[in-house]
């Protein structure tokens, strides 16, 4: 099962904070000339993004999948002990009731 640890969230930030960087670079070099130097960080920033568009992809499908899981160990859980999930649920609906009814 794939999670979304904090080291990975960690790295999904730091690269996208060199996307920033390198898309700020690409504005400060087309704003003087469109040079090489401007061809070389627009190639950059273009390999960049799609190295983060294949990072997110794979994270929204480990997240996905992940999700799927949760949802068939729930049903599972849901008609092993349907007693125990209709005294759950219940309770959160009476907790809930009183909240809102508080406010």
């Amino acid at each position: 099962m794939s999670q979304l640890t904090s080291e990975q969230a960690q790295k999904l930030m730091g690269d996208l904070h060199v996307v920033i960087s390198d898309a700020e670079d690409l504005l400060s070099a087309t704003a003087d000339d469109a040079s090489e130097a401007a061809s070389g960080v627009r190639k950059n920033l273009l390999e960049r993004l799609n190295l983060a568009r294949a990072e997110m992809t794979r994270l929204q499908s480990a997240a996905a999948e992940t999700a799927k899981e949760v949802g068939v160990a729930a049903e599972k859980l849901v008609h092993e002990h349907p007693w125990t999930a209709l005294g759950l649920a219940a309770s959160l609906g009476l907790a809930l009731g009183l909240l809102i009814t508080r406010r």
